[in-house]
């Protein structure tokens, strides 16, 4: 459960405080993407985005509260520092809080310039490097025996659909404001499990609130409600438009390197 923040944290972003008022003059192409929540009241996906690459570097804070039924309080912090360059470059930094401080917990390198990730492991000071596959070269092509698998698995692990009624999801558009000095789009989806869809002798409803970017292609601020998790908000502190230093897209000189791709 204390995880849920982090997860939540990889595809989605926020801005510090509560949203600007209606703006005029912030005018954004195209309507905000729709994010959808999952059972366990996490944003499992929207809208994809083309890519933009735009240079930018932020820092973003994931907050999320449960009140347990004796009512004590869980609070768990997060803490996610990214660099995007105009190349598509980009470097993402995890912290959890420990002890009241944010301790470094993972550092990611996507460089799809050099065709490579690389991890960074900040106590052994080891770099491990793995580079994408070529999809022309013979020893990436996926066999046929691995395809006639994939295709005779497919019943075993087809999720279950259910036709939900017309009324119990609901998109709601917010209309434009402006968020750390970037026009953003924002909509509220509200997702209801009807009672009996999960063992619950009631409604559970769940409500998230999102501001969008089109021009960075990130959210700026997600804001999620649902009692079974309890309230998560996951939102952007420090945004700089600006190209970041080339350096932080490398493995510091200090770093033993390890190249872990395997030769076709």
């Amino acid at each position: 459960m204390r995880l849920l923040a982090l997860a939540f944290a990889l595809g989605f972003l926020a801005a510090t405080g509560a949203v600007a008022q209606m703006t005029d003059g912030c005018s954004t192409a195209g309507p905000a993407p729709i994010t959808m929540i999952s059972q366990r009241g996490t944003v499992i996906g929207s809208v994809p985005r083309t890519p933009v690459h735009i240079p930018y570097s932020l820092v973003r804070t994931i907050t999320q509260v449960q009140t347990l039924s004796n009512g004590v309080q869980i609070t768990t912090r997060s803490e996610m520092r990214e660099w995007h360059d105009a190349e598509g470059r980009t470097r993402t930094e995890i912290r959890a809080e420990r002890n009241g401080e944010m301790q470094l917990q993972n550092t990611f390198i996507s460089d799809p310039v050099l065709r490579e990730n690389i991890a960074l492991y900040s106590k052994a000071q080891v770099a491990q490097v793995t580079r994408y596959p070529d999809p022309t070269l013979a020893g990436n092509q996926q066999r046929p025996v691995d395809k006639a698998f994939q295709e005779a698995m497919k019943a075993e692990y087809q999720p279950q659909t259910r036709r939900a009624p017309q009324n119990e999801n609901k998109q709601e558009t917010l209309g434009t404001s402006v968020v750390l000095g970037e026009c953003a789009q924002g909509n509220r989806w509200t997702q209801v499990v009807p009672a009996g869809e999960m063992g619950n002798d009631g409604e559970i409803r769940t409500v998230s609130e999102n501001w969008f970017s089109p021009r960075l292609g990130i959210q700026l601020r997600t804001v999620v409600d649902d009692p079974r998790t309890g309230h998560l908000v996951n939102e952007v502190t420090e945004l700089h438009v600006e190209a970041p230093d080339p350096s932080v897209f490398q493995a510091p000189p200090e770093y033993q390197v390890f190249d872990l791709t395997r030769e076709p």
